[in-house]
């Protein structure tokens, strides 16, 4: 039974992404709202980034920081393009694609 309960271990940790990027982490069913915590890699980790408690509106997204959580800071109009969908959002906004601009999906909690 220890054999068996190391090679399934062993089994999930070898187990890669659809993209083949990052391993897929047994912790991946439990909700972030604010996104995940990225390591050096630039794969999620178990940690959600923290809530954060910014007062600020940012029409163009928030910047997002060295370990692939948002800040309270705002991104600049240059810094992104306005997403223009036809799908509403609210309240969880859009996702971000790798350059953590807005695209066109929305940001569901929970989903990747």
């Amino acid at each position: 039974m220890k054999f068996l309960i190391i090679f399934a271990v062993v089994v999930v940790a070898a187990y890669v992404d659809a993209q083949g990027d990052c391993p897929v982490r047994a912790c991946q069913t439990r909700l972030c709202y604010t996104g995940r915590i990225k390591d050096a890699q630039g794969c999620d980790t178990c940690d959600c980034c923290p809530e954060m408690m910014c007062m600020n509106y940012c029409p163009f997204g928030r910047k997002i920081k060295a370990n692939g959580c948002p800040s309270c800071q705002c991104k600049d109009f240059s810094d992104c393009s306005p997403v223009r969908c036809r799908m509403n959002c609210r309240p969880w906004g859009y996702k971000r694609g790798p350059d953590g601009c807005e695209i066109c999906q929305c940001n569901f909690p929970g989903v990747n």
